[in-house]
């Protein structure tokens, strides 16, 4: 095989090698990142969370709560009717002081992130693990006062959570949690990380969770410039590759050459010192 061709076959797979090492570094640096971002998105969004729920006021919300746990335990809520209260009682209860003031207040821990957090509300458990019930949502009363067609979170109104292992896991461990990753909601059309935080009345007592849903957005702005970062260092370690492989290339042929000369040289001066040592014997003769 002509040696052109070996060289040209050498730094195909030089260049090959190099550039696999490189981008298998570079990849699990952008999937380290990548994970780091989301944790750092899902500690902040449970920091919130956990003290958003401190920070509430437990006597308003603890008034709101005893109208239905004064029904019994969360353990014997009925979890078949859409609303516990007449439409009536649960038009004054919404219109409420103390639900006022805890949809005011779940109104500021939003705005404390409003370009991520899209809903904040809180529930409580029922007799069923897969349904809970809604006590206070933020968005509740604007919607009333729009008249909306739809309210989706009014005051003990049921809410299936049989898909939504995080709230019942958030429900049994009665700690602050959140998803592990970004889900998709095919009802709104958005990408979003929910966090529950358990809240309790004065007394110590469990009554309820505070719940956020986050966008992704700042989440795909973060991963959008990270990954713009992986795609411009993917380009530098094409190119370095490339020149290494040259390098490595030019380098071995310098090298290859110089020994060659030298071992040209090596046989001159054999060739040389053998017809020195023949014109000798001769001379002797």
């Amino acid at each position: 095989m002509k040696p052109n061709i070996l060289r040209s076959q050498g730094m195909i797979g030089l260049f090959l090698f190099l550039f696999f090492i490189n981008s298998s570094i570079l990849f699990i640096s952008y999937r380290s990142s990548e994970k780091k971002i989301l944790q750092a998105t899902r500690e902040r969004l449970e920091s919130v969370a956990e003290m958003s729920a401190k920070l509430l006021d437990i006597k308003a919300y603890s008034a709101i709560n005893e109208k239905i746990s004064a029904l019994g335990y969360y353990d014997q809520i009925d979890s078949k009717s859409d609303l516990l209260f007449e439409e009536n009682e649960v038009d004054l209860i919404e219109n409420s002081d103390e639900f006022k003031k805890i949809s005011e207040q779940l109104n500021i821990i939003r705005e404390a992130e409003k370009d991520i957090i899209l809903y904040a509300y809180m529930i409580i458990p029922t007799s069923d693990i897969n349904k809970a019930r809604f006590t206070v949502d933020a968005d509740l009363l604007e919607d009333k006062k729009s008249g909306a067609d739809e309210m989706v979170s009014r005051f003990s109104l049921i809410y299936d959570i049989s898909d939504l292992d995080i709230i019942k896991k958030a429900f049994k461990e009665k700690k602050t949690v959140s998803d592990s990753t970004f889900k998709y909601d095919k009802d709104y059309d958005i990408w979003a990380l929910m966090c529950f935080s358990p809240v309790y009345n004065e007394q110590g007592r469990f009554c309820g969770l505070l719940g956020l849903d986050i966008s992704d957005l700042k989440y795909s702005e973060s991963i959008s410039d990270l990954k713009k970062t992986y795609y411009i260092s993917s380009v530098i370690v094409l190119i370095i590759s490339i020149l290494g492989s040259i390098s490595v290339i030019s380098f071995t042929k310098a090298l290859y050459s110089q020994n060659m000369k030298l071992k040209e040289s090596l046989e001159k001066k054999t060739r040389e010192l053998n017809d020195a040592n023949a014109d000798l014997m001769d001379s002797h003769e």
